[in-house]
């Protein structure tokens, strides 16, 4: 199986690194498709290897789950269209929120 088959173009230097990144949105991928699935009747269910978009979907929750923990200040002041906190460490990236990431 060729781990990049299912992911972006990722680059990172430690080998280590990269393996676990994509098996946390492989793993995760596969969690959020069984949920799915419980939810839906036999005949709806998805099947198969994981497509392009629902490892795309995992990433952008991983992503975004890491921002909200990280900025949750920042990200509720670029919500409410206010001016980001004086000590923030982003402030000098000029930060937008697009697709709620």
């Amino acid at each position: 199986m060729d781990p990049l088959r299912y992911s972006k173009s990722y680059r990172v230097n430690n080998e280590n690194k990269l393996e676990f990144g994509l098996s946390l949105v492989r793993v995760r991928s596969w969690v959020h498709r069984f949920i799915n699935n419980c939810r839906r009747s036999r005949e709806e269910r998805t099947h198969g290897e994981l497509t392009a978009d629902e490892v795309r979907s995992t990433e952008e929750k991983i992503i975004k789950k890491a921002q909200y923990e990280s900025y949750p200040d920042e990200i509720e002041a670029l919500k409410q269209n206010r001016n980001l906190p004086k000590k923030s460490s982003i402030l000098t990236f000029t930060p937008i929120l697009m697709d709620g990431l």
